[in-house]
């Protein structure tokens, strides 16, 4: 596998795809580095790093999300899925970093997905060395619909297997003097992670631009 970047100290932003996400700043997003999953490249945005775990979306969509896997300074694609014609080329990404069982593992979790991509994100973040997390977009509903209508839904999500994991994820980065901080809607999460406001997370002049940087690159290559 890939030395990861070394982030030791910094913030970022776990984007979840759910209604909430049209809400969120633009500024907030592109402040900060970025983790992006599944189909967020039906936002125009480009995070700096892009992680999918869903056999269906790689399966059967995994053209449609190449773009933003190769844009991501590194793709973080599962390692379980067969290969196939499209999955392959996606793998073959220069930036991508296979994600199993064996990689990115926290003690006592019983799925490597932990049900969700963004466990999956808050995992890679923690190996990155961020000390502080920032969730946008992670509305947590029952109905889990998403921030674009033709967003293809969930089966019976696993709301409790989240939660077990979300709450795996609090205790570690706690115990490691770092933070989840939840800037998305109010939801059962609130019992898990600490409530942030989002004004106190924006843009200011003197912040890198990752987001920006990202899109500007991608112009490039068009």
């Amino acid at each position: 596998m890939s030395a990861l970047p070394d982030h030791t100290g910094e913030t970022c932003v776990i984007i979840g795809n759910g209604p909430s996400l049209k809400t969120v700043p633009d500024e907030l997003l592109r402040k900060y580095p970025s983790f992006g999953c599944n189909y967020i490249n039906r936002l125009p945005f480009y995070p700096t790093y892009y992680t999918c775990i869903d056999s269906t979306v790689l399966c059967h969509n995994a053209g449609e999300i190449y773009n933003v896997a190769a844009m991501a300074r590194h793709a973080f694609i599962s390692s379980y899925i067969l290969p196939n014609p499209l999955l392959d080329r996606l793998r073959s990404l220069p930036n991508h970093i296979p994600v199993g069982a064996d990689t990115f593992v926290f003690d006592c979790e019983k799925y490597m997905s932990g049900n969700t991509a963004v466990y999956v994100a808050l995992k890679i973040a923690f190996f990155m060395g961020f000390k502080r997390a920032l969730l946008v977009g992670v509305d947590h509903t029952q109905s889990f619909e998403h921030f674009d209508p033709s967003y293809p839904q969930a089966k019976n999500p696993n709301m409790e297997g989240m939660r077990y994991h979300f709450t795996l994820a609090q205790t570690i980065y706690s115990e490691n003097g770092r933070e989840i901080i939840n800037l998305s809607p109010p939801s059962e999460l609130d019992k898990i992670f600490t409530r942030g406001n989002m004004r106190d997370y924006v843009h200011t002049a003197r912040d890198t631009d990752f987001g920006q940087i990202c899109t500007e690159t991608h112009e490039l290559l068009e």
